[in-house]
């Protein structure tokens, strides 16, 4: 495992098998329109884990709610995702470093590929996170204790 800084504030433990993935990786992977986006991917695992993270004004961090935040983010990958089958999974609530995260989890088709995708948010600061984690449907279970083995090792 190597530690990695994923903005000069959080870091992980990037597992054996994972590259960071260069910013215009990210965004064509991930459909992210952001310079302040990091992420990694284990391919022959078919994991994927991205951020990306914003500042808002406190007076506006205080006024949006992270339930808000979540609502969007669901609300935009079901209309994206409305002609690939999408489908809601779970409602998540977590701690990761410290923080209140929430989230849920969604799945979707693409030519004839299936996706599980995870969308997780939580708040530090002024600076909010929103995490993207995809992998296989069929893969889910094999790759859980990686997946929570990320989430745990993430620190301010």
């Amino acid at each position: 495992m190597a530690d990695v800084s994923i903005d000069g504030q959080m870091t992980l433990k990037l597992p054996a098998g994972f590259s960071v993935m260069s910013t215009e990786e990210v965004q064509r992977a991930f459909s992210l329109g952001y310079n302040e986006v990091w992420g990694a991917r284990n391919e022959r695992r078919n994991m994927m884990l991205a951020c990306i993270w914003k500042d808002a004004p406190a007076l506006l961090g205080k006024i949006v709610s992270t339930k808000a935040l979540v609502d969007r983010a669901e609300k935009t990958l079901r209309k994206v995702h409305a002609k690939n089958g999408y489908r809601y999974g779970d409602t998540l609530q977590l701690q990761i470093a410290g923080e209140e995260a929430q989230g849920f989890s969604y799945d979707y088709t693409v030519e004839n590929v299936g996706q599980h995708g995870e969308v997780i948010i939580l708040r530090h600061g002024k600076r909010t996170y929103t995490f993207y984690y995809f992998t296989r449907p069929e893969r889910v279970k094999e790759n859980w204790a990686i997946h929570d083995a990320l989430l745990e090792s993430m620190t301010f």
